[in-house]
């Protein structure tokens, strides 16, 4: 889940990112450059590599609030309480 989480008005870097998600820092950069390829984060492409920060782009916030409606509706469909077998069939009865 820390991956979804918005690095904030100064971005992140790869390394950074690596770190807070236990992940392998060359792993998290080449992800990083897919999800900018795909329109979810911009980074500053003067920077040196290593330095530069990424930051979501509005795509990629919606795509964050999308995700993380997505995860709440399914954890409460997963907490309701289930029927037994034979409340079910006298329901359907």
């Amino acid at each position: 889940m820390s991956l979804l989480y918005p690095p904030g008005p100064d971005g992140v870097t790869a390394a950074e990112l690596a770190t807070r998600i236990h992940r392998d820092p060359v792993t998290v950069k080449r992800l990083l450059e897919e999800l900018e390829e795909l329109g979810y984060v911009e980074s500053d492409a003067q920077m040196d590599i290593a330095e530069r920060r990424a930051r979501l782009t509005i795509e990629g916030y919606d795509l964050v609030s999308m995700t993380e409606d997505e995860l709440l509706t399914g954890s409460a469909v997963a907490r309701r309480p289930k029927r037994h077998e034979h409340e079910t069939d006298r329901a359907g009865s």
